[in-house]
Formats: structure tokens, sequence, C-alpha cells
């Protein structure tokens, strides 16, 4: 039987599911972790309030973008709420949290 390899941040995130589903199935994984999500507590609370707001924002954006909907009217009307409503909103969340963590730089955390 072949093991599988689950490459994911060290994080819960998306790849949760995919843990749950192997643990679940009895099936034998090797969960490997990239290390660069912060050095510590604060910093790794940091980095799940971004991947948070992100997750968020994808929420909103893909039922509307991936859906199939055959009324064109309904389809455009998704479409301005998100880009109206939000989006707006999302972003301006995410600059809070860079005004909040970038230190005055590039990056968030």
């Amino acid at each position: 039987m072949s093991i599988y390899k689950l490459y994911y941040f060290n994080e819960r995130g998306r790849a949760e599911t995919s843990r749950l589903i192997f643990a679940t199935g009895g099936q034998k994984f090797h969960d490997i972790r990239y290390k660069e999500t912060g050095k510590n507590n604060l910093e790794q609370a940091k980095v799940d309030a971004v991947a948070d707001t992100l997750t968020d924002l994808l929420n909103k954006f893909s039922p509307i973008f991936w859906k199939e909907e055959e009324d064109e009217n309904k389809k455009k009307e998704g479409i301005n709420k998100f880009m109206t409503e939000e989006l707006p909103k999302h972003l301006k969340n995410l600059e809070t949290l860079a005004h909040s963590y970038s230190n005055g730089g590039y990056f968030f955390v």
C-alpha cells in the first residue's frame, strides 16, 4: 500500500481536512510541514489572522465565480455585490492587519 505525503504549512488550514480523512480511513501518510509560520506564539497568531482573513475572502469569492449560475442577472448581481461589499470589507481588514503587523515593511509578519 502506498504512503501518501501531505505538504503544507505548520498549521491546520486547508490541509486539516485531508489529515482528518487520512486518519479516519486509517491511511498512513507523511505529514510534512513547512516551518514558515512564525518564530513564536505571537507571530503564529498573526499568521493565523492573515490566513483566516484570506480564507474568509476566498469563501465569499468562490461560490460566486465558480458556481454555474444559469441566470445571468443573478450572476451579475452576485459579482457586483462581491465587488462592492465583500471585497472592500476584506481588503480593509487585510490593510488593518498589514498596518498593525508589518512594522513598516513589505510583509505582514
